[in-house]
């Protein structure tokens, strides 16, 4: 099944003629009425509202931690120290019951743990 859809995934980078492609399966065009190019579904989207950029009065905090993992990319499986950064939010208390949502960014082939946190 993975074959099939990094395959299927191959082939829509591959096509240059974007008002031809879809982004509903075949099986699913009859049960929807969402527009069935990429453009229309393009011109439904919105901007970020302009509040969302501006500065938080409760800010969290983000910190570093090491931990030890394998080499897993050269295959050689020798330890070695990966960092990640997380993010707490206001008033997060490391002693305290309270259950917290977690969101988890990997980040991509090429970046660091750090990428995200740059500007």
């Amino acid at each position: 099944m993975l074959k099939i859809i990094l395959f299927c995934l191959c082939m829509a980078a591959c096509n240059d003629k974007e008002n031809e492609y879809s982004v509903i399966l075949p099986e699913q065009e009859q049960e929807s009425d969402v527009p069935q190019n990429y453009t229309e579904l393009m011109n439904k989207t919105v901007n970020v509202p302009t509040i969302y950029e501006q500065e938080a009065e409760y800010r969290g905090n983000i910190v570093q931690i090491d931990y030890d993992t394998r080499d897993y990319v050269a295959g050689t499986g020798e330890t070695r120290i990966n960092t990640a950064y997380v993010y707490l939010p206001y008033g997060y208390d490391e002693t305290s019951d309270q259950p917290y949502n977690v969101f988890y960014f990997v980040h991509g082939h090429g970046e660091t743990a750090a990428s995200f946190f740059s500007k």
